[in-house]
């Protein structure tokens, strides 16, 4: 009986040490500057703020940055700090509604974390992200999770997430693929393509891959049709990785309603405006994640090819654009636009760039290689049949609300100051190091951009510095009050910086 002090000493001694571990912790709340009445001031980030994590609302109001005390993160949203998460991603502002959605992991208590350290054999467990919304855990098990697609009044949402692996014996297969809506599970799949919205924002449709290897379209929940592949048909063309069905395959909603979709079918692929088959190719070429083009003539051979990747919609009429290669050994490509296709043949498709259309569809622009051999690489630029350049670089093709203006960067591949800002057809005199698309305003009288040419990058309007910036987090916005505005980071000073447009050019 003498002994018995022994287990107990050790029993009392476990369970203060577990007390201690397992107790709640507590973190300090961050200082967070109120926000200003008026003036340039949004917020002053505190020391806690983690680089890169600020976001700021579509009218460049309200701002949302993660925030990394000593164990854990959590998400700040104006004055209101969110719940502690073992990890936290960037938020991201819905538009018009303002909701905060992020991806965030949870943090478990220190017996699940002990738990399965000793069932993974001292392995770290797999952290399952979970989607947040307005600091509310919504969508839990996911390990991937596609990008999050806003309706246009940010009052509806979607996003299609992965489940974890799951192992029988020796072998593993990829998770199923949920597709949730407004907080709802419309159906879990092989795998599914990025779901969009219809622009009046009451139909959702996605493709999705089924067992049997079918590729079905799938509108508010319901399968309307499905697409078989035959079984000689040729494969996507996959240049530098992996490919699921969110890069090969394509679905989206024009401004009048009509659902447009490049499916297996046929001899490969086809694209689809409504019912209608309007055009098929042999293969569907995937770029890679990084890089300006691709060269897939020893792939394809002389087939056809579409990039599934380079859909382009109007804004505000039922316009399409893609990337076709043209049948033949050679490697050339064209952009089709309404089935029709553009008069300009490329040495190569452009990758980082999607065909440009103004918002009426009207007006037509493109980056255009001219040279096959990729050592010698030259772009132009083309917009509505006329070729500018060439160039060592493009970018930041852009047009006027009314399709009146067109805009672009180039470079000319010298040393150090090689970029520069054209504007229907003609060269800014300045040169800078490093540039930001440009921005006009709705009718094209002024433009805006941001760029660098010493030691700070400065914001311009019609080619004159505005200001210095550190990061530029919104904007340029030309609003009709005759402003034009962004949201800069200097330091830890949040600015909302505005300059008044005196007059049209």
């Amino acid at each position: 009986m003498r002994r018995l002090w022994l287990p107990v000493l050790v029993g009392a001694a476990v369970v203060l040490v577990l007390t201690v571990w397992l107790r709640p912790r507590t973190e300090p709340q961050p200082k967070i500057a109120p926000v200003p009445a008026a003036g340039p001031l949004l917020v002053r980030l505190p020391a806690q703020y983690r680089p890169a994590s600020l976001s700021i609302s579509d009218d460049g109001s309200d701002y949302a940055f993660v925030i990394q005390p000593s164990d854990g993160c959590a998400v700040v949203e104006r004055n209101r700090v969110g719940p502690v998460f073992a990890e936290c991603g960037r938020p991201q502002f819905a538009p018009v509604s303002k909701q905060v959605f992020y991806w965030a992991t949870e943090s478990l208590p220190a017996y699940r974390r002990l738990f399965n350290w000793v069932r993974n054999w001292g392995a770290p467990a797999q952290r399952i992200p979970v989607l947040v919304i307005n600091h509310q855990v919504v969508a839990p098990g996911f390990v991937y999770g596609s990008p999050l697609i806003f309706n246009t009044e940010g009052t509806r949402w979607a996003v299609a997430g992965r489940a974890p692996e799951e192992h029988v014996g020796n072998t593993t297969t990829p998770g199923a693929v949920t597709v949730l809506a407004d907080g709802r599970v419309l159906g879990r799949y092989k795998d599914a393509s990025l779901p969009v919205f219809s622009r009046d924002g009451t139909h959702l449709a996605y493709l999705v891959q089924s067992d049997d290897e079918q590729v079905k379209l799938i509108v508010d929940g319901s399968e309307q049709r499905s697409f078989t592949r035959p079984a000689n048909a040729r494969p996507e063309i996959t240049q530098g990785g992996s490919s699921g069905l969110s890069q090969q395959l394509r679905v989206a909603y024009l401004s009048d309603g009509t659902l447009m979709a490049i499916v297996p079918g046929g001899a490969g692929w086809i694209v689809y405006r409504g019912d209608q088959e309007v055009a098929s190719y042999e293969y569907n070429v995937v770029a890679p994640e990084a890089g300006l083009s691709v060269n897939v003539g020893a792939a394809v051979g002389a087939s056809t090819a579409v990039v599934a990747q380079s859909l382009s919609i109007a804004e505000k009429a039922a316009v399409v654009a893609w990337w076709e290669r043209l049948p033949g050994k050679e490697e050339q490509w064209r952009v089709t636009r309404n089935d029709a296709p553009d008069a300009v043949v490329c040495a190569r498709f452009w990758k980082d760039h999607v065909p440009v259309l103004s918002a009426d569809g009207r007006h037509l622009a493109y980056p255009c290689y001219v040279n096959a051999q990729q050592e010698d690489d030259k772009v132009m630029v083309v917009a509505d049949g006329k070729q500018f350049g060439p160039y060592e670089n493009a970018a930041g093709l852009t047009f006027s609300d009314d399709g009146a203006h067109f805009a672009y960067m180039a470079s000319d591949g010298s040393k150090d100051y090689d970029w520069s800002y054209h504007v229907d057809g003609k060269q800014d005199l300045l040169k800078f190091a490093q540039v930001w698309p440009p921005r006009f305003n709705e009718n094209g009288a002024h433009i805006a951009w941001e760029a660098e040419r010493g030691l700070r990058p400065m914001l311009f309007l019609d080619g004159r510095g505005v200001r210095s910036f550190d990061e530029v987090l919104w904007g340029p916005v030309f609003s009709s009050k005759g402003t034009v505005a962004w949201v800069v980071l200097r330091g830890r000073r949040v600015l909302r910086v505005e300059k008044t447009v005196t007059s049209d050019k």
